[in-house]
């Protein structure tokens, strides 16, 4: 049996790996909406933020925003503040959906929002729910030591990450992996878990679901200041690896840990490298030294050694932000 093929709406906040192969499955993309951020930007900076995009797709020919994405690409495009005011909902009514489909969003959206859709709305989330629901599951995933991870699909209803799961995938992850890579995994594997449960839904009438527990047998993954990531590694107990695993999936933390000066600190790049296990020989727990030309920090049975770079490309985008 063919296929029914879906009109949908995807919200989300920049262009990744699965946009592409959603505008690319047999299903259609009507609309593209760009969920702004946390932190709004000063007017002067989100001009020159612009202007710099504008040259970077000029230069290099690449795509670099939703609204250029969506202009290429001939979809409706909205830039949403707001995330259940009125102008929004008119404009998901106009365009009438058969679904909503959400990914990396920086709000929650509201039921006038969510049930418009014939078949309601749908979010991808980046972990294995009900575990690490809420907007940063990588840093507690990396915190916990976790390294048997998933992805979920379900259903959004009032709460946090917690309607009804569509479709689940599990994986593993070797110790140490960086946080870039796994992203890269999660693109690939979040594509194809989309794309199912879209299939999946035009072709049943009656979807089998499973219902989430209230409960989550983890902590609600919340993001952290900065002040707070060196209080939270637990020094005196946890392994050299562990620590070395956490700051790899961590690495724009990093520099929390250091005294540097704070325009300096805006354009260093840390890299995690490897660690080594053996004896203090002196040095003090959670203390960063450089010897022989080489940094690293001091663990209670080991060394993870690192580097750090300046980047201009960095400060100007922190500047920007």
């Amino acid at each position: 049996m063919e296929n029914k093929k879906l009109k949908m709406i995807v919200i989300t906040t920049g262009v990744y790996e699965i946009l592409f192969s959603l505008t690319e499955c047999s299903h259609n993309v009507i609309g593209i909406i760009e969920s702004s951020r946390r932190k709004k930007l000063k007017s002067w900076k989100n001009l020159i933020q612009k202007f710099i995009y504008l040259f970077y797709e000029i230069t290099t020919k690449k795509i670099k925003t939703l609204k250029t994405f969506s202009q290429k690409k001939n979809i409706p495009y909205y830039y949403m503040n707001n995330g259940s005011d009125e102008k929004l909902e008119n404009w998901v009514k106009k365009l009438k959906p058969d679904v909503i489909v959400v990914y990396s969003m920086s709000q929650l959206l509201k039921k006038n929002i969510f049930s418009i859709p014939r078949y309601w709305t749908i979010n991808l989330h980046p972990s294995l729910l009900p575990k690490y629901r809420g907007p940063n599951p990588y840093f507690w995933m990396y915190y916990d030591y976790d390294l048997k991870l998933g992805m979920t699909v379900h259903y959004i209803d009032k709460g946090e990450d917690t309607g009804n799961i569509i479709e689940q995938q599990k994986y593993s992850i070797k110790p140490g992996v960086k946080l870039k890579d796994l992203l890269l995994q999660q693109q690939k594997i979040g594509a194809h878990l989309l794309i199912k449960s879209i299939d999946k839904i035009a072709n049943s009438k009656n979807i089998i679901t499973i219902k989430q527990p209230v409960v989550s047998p983890t902590v609600r993954a919340k993001n952290i200041k900065p002040k707070k990531y060196k209080e939270l590694i637990k020094w005196d107990k946890w392994s050299t690896e562990r620590i070395w695993h956490f700051l790899r999936g961590t690495e724009n933390y990093f520099l929390n840990l250091m005294k540097v000066n704070k325009i300096i600190k805006k354009g260093l790049i840390v890299k995690i490298d490897h660690f080594k296990k053996e004896k203090n020989n002196g040095y003090k727990i959670s203390k960063i030294y450089k010897v022989n030309n080489k940094r690293f920090i001091v663990c209670r049975d080991g060394k993870i050694y690192f580097r750090i770079k300046f980047d201009l490309k960095k400060l100007i985008s922190i500047l920007l932000n």
